[in-house]
């Protein structure tokens, strides 16, 4: 009885691993969810009849999207580098030279003095 138990136990871990995992990988789509929702509502008091990011909306709200397709569908192409670094720290992804977080890291660094060059002048 006791071997079952820890392997019992050792089941029951791995279960809440996934499990938790699984949250982590809601809570990205959930943020990416509202931010695209954000977005739409801005593009829509300037005037648009329908937001690019409608289709994204829809998408999302759809499923449980595997992370690759968060990042790879929705997170890079809508430019949202800090939330590609955390998925990618996620993920604990690695690449032989580290080009794609030094990628995002300088994209976003480039973004954020875009916008605080921005901020200076309005």
């Amino acid at each position: 009885a006791g071997g079952r138990e820890r392997q019992g136990g050792g089941t029951d871990a791995v279960f809440v691993e996934t499990l938790e995992g699984k949250i982590r990988v809601l809570g990205f789509q959930r943020r990416l969810h509202a931010t695209f929702q954000e977005r739409a509502r801005q593009a829509r008091e300037q005037g648009a009849a329908a937001a690019p990011e409608d289709a994204s909306l829809r998408e999302l709200e759809r499923e449980l999207r595997p992370l690759s397709d968060q990042y790879n569908d929705f997170a890079r192409p809508a430019e949202m580098w800090d939330l590609c670094l955390e998925m990618l720290h996620f993920s604990q992804y690695r690449d032989p030279d580290g080009s794609v977080a030094r990628q995002l890291w300088d994209s976003l660094l480039l973004q954020a003095a875009a916008g605080a060059a921005e901020g200076a002048r309005g």
